[in-house]
């Protein structure tokens, strides 16, 4: 009878300390499983952070690429346009040299035309002095006549 209640005690024993050890196995288990559960929280935001930054990334690539596409593309149009001012500023140089010949021109019409004006002022000038001397020839030649006749009538007045 001792032995079957020492038995007794030692199951009871055993069965007490059974559950204990499996009070303490869930406790070590649930602590285990709260803390698999944080760090998949801490992985799952880790994953969620950087897929936000993946796309932030990817938005900025693409941005980048059609940075880089405008880029091209606005210097591709620079070329053109300094081909353009290039040209524009011959062309400019080209305009103020034919500015120039004709103000050159305009110049010499001007003169020409002062020249003209002064011909046509010097003949109209010789005209009108041709037509006075031929007006005059008659009365030069009257005036010789009297002059003759004053010369003989004054040596005949001498000879008196």
């Amino acid at each position: 009878k001792e032995t079957r209640e020492r038995e007794h005690a030692l199951i009871e024993k055993l069965d007490e300390m059974e559950i204990q050890h499996r009070a303490e196995m869930l406790k070590i288990e649930s602590e285990s499983i709260e803390t698999s559960k944080l760090y998949e929280n801490k992985c799952n935001q880790e994953i969620s952070t950087l897929k936000n930054e993946l796309e932030t990334l990817r938005e900025y690539k693409q941005s980048s690429d059609e940075l880089k596409e405008e880029v091209t593309r606005l210097r591709d149009e620079l070329d053109v346009v300094q081909f353009s001012k290039d040209k524009l500023a011959l062309t400019e140089e080209q305009l103020r040299k034919c500015r120039e010949k004709i103000e050159f021109m305009g110049d010499t019409q001007d003169a020409l035309e002062r020249e003209e004006k002064a011909h046509a002022a010097s003949v109209e000038k010789c005209i009108a002095l041709e037509n006075e001397l031929a007006a005059m020839k008659p009365l030069k030649r009257q005036l010789e006549e009297y002059k003759a006749r004053a010369d003989e009538a004054e040596v005949a007045m001498e000879e008196c």
